[in-house]
């Protein structure tokens, strides 16, 4: 057996053959990043980082880059927990 143990829904139309790029405008539900289980954000930031391109936009933290991202490619997407450490900006986030 192994130590973690994950789970992908994906819609009935997704395509195999598109890889990741079948996942675009699909809507992505994050369980968000966890404090303590290091697994679970190593995870995560790999597929994120894999799953689109991104754009680099020098008007906005690098916070705010990874929201348009994540809406960008997925169309919509809920990602909870802290986006960033000063409570002030991960309010406005």
């Amino acid at each position: 057996e192994f130590e973690f143990q994950t789970v992908v829904i994906v819609p009935e139309s997704f395509n195999t053959n598109e890889g990741l790029r079948g996942l675009k405008n699909g809507g992505f539900c994050h369980p968000g990043l966890a404090k303590v289980s290091k697994w679970n954000d190593y995870i995560h930031k790999f597929f994120e980082r894999k799953a689109w391109d991104h754009e680099c936009r020098a008007d906005v933290s690098v916070a705010e880059n990874e929201a348009i991202n994540l809406k960008n490619f997925f169309g919509r997407a809920c990602r909870p927990g802290e986006w960033v450490q000063d409570r002030n900006e991960d309010k406005r986030l």
